[in-house]
């Protein structure tokens, strides 16, 4: 897009931002504790960093948010505890994850899931910078990280329909997000212990009562994460 984006299009999708986010902010969202549990013996420790989804919009606690069904079905499909960390926020960009990773013990974790770049295409960030600060976030956790790390990288989602978000911005952005979710096997590469994931889409609902709103993780029926008790 190259200066119709820069004078245009950028400023635009912010625009819509602040409009979306009026909206999603009112919604109802964990607040407090910033981790959830799956009991089970020998649990594994695992770290989320995320937006968009990640945050838990519509609940008011991450054991019924995207965080607790992480937990539930790893503790299903290894046999085992799951404790998830996490580093959430609605805005969170790679480069923004950097430096709060910098304050944390990755060296303690046996999983990292990585579920970002929803901000990223409504602010039309550009695709190189996006590739050079996933695989920079990605080169932190390989270094800081204990050697039987493993890093799972989910493809960005596609973006809510909330107010302007169903017109031409959500256009916009989808458009932008398929882009960066290009650069993704890019940013990946040359990281042996990262593996890139689609993004999971939600399981339909069996009834209207049936209340079954918990998302759908990657590897079902065959676990994608190499986590199982030796």
């Amino acid at each position: 897009m190259g200066k119709v984006v820069d004078a245009f299009v950028r400023p635009f999708m912010r625009l819509a931002y602040l409009t979306a986010a009026t909206s999603w902010y009112d919604l109802p969202r964990p607040s407090g504790s910033t981790s959830t549990h799956a009991s089970g013996s020998d649990p594994l420790r695992v770290l989320l960093i995320g937006c968009g989804p990640a945050v838990g919009f519509g609940v008011l606690t991450h054991d019924l948010a995207l965080p607790g069904g992480i937990a539930r079905q790893l503790s299903t499909e290894t046999g085992r505890g799951v404790d998830v960390d996490l580093i959430v926020d609605i805005e969170l960009t790679a480069r923004g994850a950097y430096p709060l990773l910098d304050e944390t013990m990755l060296a303690r974790y046996d999983a990292v899931i990585v579920m970002l770049g929803l901000f990223d295409t409504l602010s039309v960030a550009p695709a190189a910078q996006w590739r050079t600060d996933m695989s920079a976030l990605l080169t932190l956790l390989e270094y800081e990280g204990a050697p039987r790390l493993w890093t799972f990288v989910l493809s960005v989602p596609p973006m809510p329909k909330i107010g302007l978000l169903r017109l031409l911005p959500g256009w916009i952005a989808n458009r932008h997000g398929r882009t960066l979710n290009a650069e993704l096997p890019l940013a990946c590469e040359g990281h042996p212990r990262t593996s890139l994931l689609p993004f999971p889409r939600r399981r339909p609902r069996r009834s209207r009562d049936s209340g079954d709103r918990r998302p759908t993780v990657p590897g079902r029926g065959r676990s994608s994460f190499p986590l199982r008790r030796s």
